[in-house]
């Protein structure tokens, strides 16, 4: 074998393991983490991989000219890994004896130094490269830069401590703190959570004039001297009141946008701050905007290295729960206030609500009337049948019908007036109205609602007005009887006028004695027959009050108060008044007495309840009018009207309406002279009534008086 033959083998080797060479060269080169290679024990750095020179922003070059290893990492970085390579490095080649590999792999965490002096923390793992003795001649290290991962950590530690702060605000508001209380925990939380130096958490107000200003809930105490801190004292616990729009918190509420402001002295929203204030290095300022209206502010400042745009973004829990806490403040701000009011309303209608829970029987009540039961059922609730004990016996069965009825679904509401136990042997009047507002799927009720309402002074008015009425029917009773009586009267005085004469002429043709005496005795009574007859002429005939001016428009006005009170919950009465002047010459009491008599007819006719309307106007009256009879002299009319919504009357009924004794109500309601004695003080008084119906569409009646000159 030649020697050419011999060295083929040999060059095979070399050139096989100058490719593996190269390919190693190649992988290291292009790993995806860092590695570099410092010589043992001079620590220089000899190689470096294209992530390392990347990171550590050095190149080939600077690795060539030559680099201390320690040099890549902080002083204290670099007498840790001194320590840790003695540490290893003892037991064994500081004795002279081979190194012994240790079994796992050890990561540490160091802050690497770059080339321009920046860093960037890094996970690092190590091994020794040793020597064909096993001896070290270097040290291998694989790096990766852990800034996303620290910062990722940093993140979710900060995401989890906002999270529970949020978590005890929440639960702090459900047991009822304070406002002040729960805003304070947010704040501290949001303080230690941005590492900021102080701020606050404020509600956001409008004045009359919807300019708008910041009132706080939590504040950071950062007084600085005596009259700031008893300022903060005053009014720290209260909430401080911040009206500059001129300022970066006003921006954020007038814009209602996030501001950042990392340079606040040249911010061109920038408000100044008092001497003494402490510096303001950084701010951001995050308005809690709920359906498009600022509702609240956040304001932190001075963290070190200022805010940006994440700090935004991460904060948007907790601003939304800034915003919920807000609202619900200010629902459960105006749920009391509408309570105060209902309970102002009730107080001032002396009116009850009730709410009846019907599979369980209990009833409870809110505000109780005057002069109601003294058992009153009160928020914590009785039974239906602990209340039904203090109804009086004699309307119990009718409330427990209307009970049933509407339960049962034959009547459209729960409506009854009773007696209710107002003491020992005292009973008050209510109305109890109400309603099922619940029902299961089966249709049975659950749940019904309503009112109880005193009243007491509409029954006393109403027996009041029972006897009105019933002396204005003797009234006119007495009035037409005496129309009666004065047409038999004139009858009679014809009677005795031809009596008294020719008893006159007796008496002269007569002498003294028995007969003439007879005759006087005779004449005697006949003049008494005839005194008789001229004061029932006198009683039959009464005189207007003359020359006395009545204002229509008060009139009314006091026919109404006096009429609503005989009207019925389910009727009403409007009165409308006219643009022009309402005066008229007669008797107040007897035009009063035509509107209240024309009022009760309306109310007769409308059983289910209805609207009555009581106008005035003024009107002129031609030869040709469409409802004023023919007879009436042409010229300006008062026209009141009384109009109802009742059942009406047919043509014939109305040609009779204004006869004497003819009545449509049943027996014993009403005598039939009503109508007829209005339209006799309606022409006393040189004026006219007149009426019109339509069955099923009401009734309207017209007094029409003439204004005066």
């Amino acid at each position: 074998m030649t020697t050419a033959e011999h060295r083929q083998p040999h060059l095979d080797l070399e050139q096989r393991l100058a490719v593996l060479m190269a390919e190693y060269e190649q992988f290291r080169y292009h790993l995806p983490d860092a590695l570099l290679e410092i010589a043992y024990p001079s620590l220089r750095v000899v190689y470096m991989n294209r992530v390392a020179q990347v990171l550590l922003r050095y190149e080939e070059a600077d690795v060539e000219a030559g680099i201390n290893g320690l040099d890549l990492l902080t002083p204290e970085g670099a007498a840790e890994a001194l320590r840790i390579g003695d540490s290893q490095l003892e037991p064994t080649v500081r004795a002279g004896k081979p190194y012994r590999r240790q079994r796992g792999q050890h990561l540490y965490d160091f802050t690497m130094v770059c080339k321009d002096g920046t860093t960037f923390p890094a996970e690092v793992q190590g091994s020794y490269v040793l020597d064909e003795h096993s001896m070290p001649r270097g040290v291998r290290f694989m790096f990766r830069d852990t800034t996303g991962r620290m910062r990722t950590a940093a993140a979710l530690e900060r995401s989890n401590g906002l999270l529970a702060a949020i978590t005890d605000a929440q639960a702090n508001f459900i047991r009822g703190a304070s406002p002040g209380v729960v805003f304070d925990s947010l704040l501290d939380s949001l303080l230690e959570t941005t590492r900021s130096e102080y701020g606050l958490i404020g509600e956001v107000f409008r004045k009359a004039d919807g300019t708008p200003y910041l009132k706080t809930w939590a504040l950071t105490n950062i007084s600085w001297d005596e009259a700031s801190r008893r300022l903060y004292d005053e009014r720290g616990s209260t909430g401080m009141e911040f009206t500059n729009l001129n300022s970066l918190l006003g921006c954020a509420i007038t814009s209602g946008e996030p501001i950042i402001a990392n340079d606040p002295a040249h911010h061109p929203r920038r408000g100044g701050m008092p001497p003494g204030h402490p510096p303001l290095n950084a701010f951001l300022g995050l308005p809690v905007v709920v359906s498009g209206e600022v509702i609240g502010l956040l304001g932190i400042a001075n963290r070190p290295g200022g805010y940006s745009e994440q700090d935004c973004a991460d904060l948007q829990p907790f601003i939304a729960t800034c915003g919920t806490i807000i609202e619900a403040r200010r629902n459960e701000t105006g749920r009391k206030e509408a309570e105060e009011r209902l309970g102002l309303a009730l107080r001032g209608a002396d009116l009850s609500i009730w709410e009846w829970h019907i599979p369980h029987g209990r009833l409870f009540t809110g505000y109780r009337p005057r002069n109601m039961a003294d058992a009153e059922p009160g928020m914590g609730g009785t039974t239906l049948q602990q209340w039904l004990e203090l109804v009086h016996p004699g309307d119990r069965p009718r409330l427990e019908a209307a009970l049933a009825d509407h339960s049962a679904g034959l009547t459209p509401l729960i409506e009854c007036e009773h007696r209710l136990s107002a003491g020992p042997g005292q009973w008050s009047w209510v109305l109890t109205r109400g309603t099922v507002v619940e029902r299961d799927d089966a249709g049975n009720p659950v749940r019904a609602a309503g009112s109880f309402l005193n009243i007491n002074d509409r029954k006393a008015a109403e027996a009041d007005l029972s006897r009105l009425e019933i002396q204005a029917r003797q009234s006119q009773k007495l009035e037409s009887l005496g129309v009666f009586v004065g047409g038999i009267a004139h009858d009679f005085n014809n009677l005795l006028t031809a009596v008294l004469g020719n008893l006159y002429l007796l008496q002269r043709s007569l002498q003294d004695g028995n007969e003439r005496e007879l005759a006087s005795d005779a004449a005697h009574a006949a003049e008494r027959g005839a005194d008789l007859v001229r004061r029932l002429l006198t009683y039959a005939r009464p005189e207007l009050a003359a020359g006395e001016t009545v204002a229509l428009d008060n009139l009314l006005d006091e026919t109404a108060a006096l009429a609503r009170s005989m009207l019925t919950p389910s009727m009403g009465l409007a009165v409308r008044h006219s643009r022009e002047p309402g005066n008229a010459s007669g008797s107040r009491t007897s035009l009063q007495q035509v509107l209240l008599n024309l009022i009760v007819n309306a109310r007769d006719a409308m059983p289910d309840g209805g609207r009555i309307t009581l106008a005035r106007r003024i009107t002129d009256i031609g030869p040709r009018h469409r409802w004023a009879p023919p007879e009436l002299p042409r010229g300006r009319y008062h026209v009141i009207s009384v109009s109802d919504t009742g059942t009406g009357m047919t043509p014939d009924v109305m040609e009779r309406i204004f006869d004497p004794f003819f009545t449509t109500k049943g027996v014993g309601r009403g005598s039939g002279l009503g109508l007829s004695t209005s339209l006799g003080i309606a022409r006393a008084h040189g004026g006219w009534l007149t009426g019109e119906s339509t069955p099923g569409a009401g009734s309207t009646f017209r007094l029409l008086l003439p204004v005066p000159e």
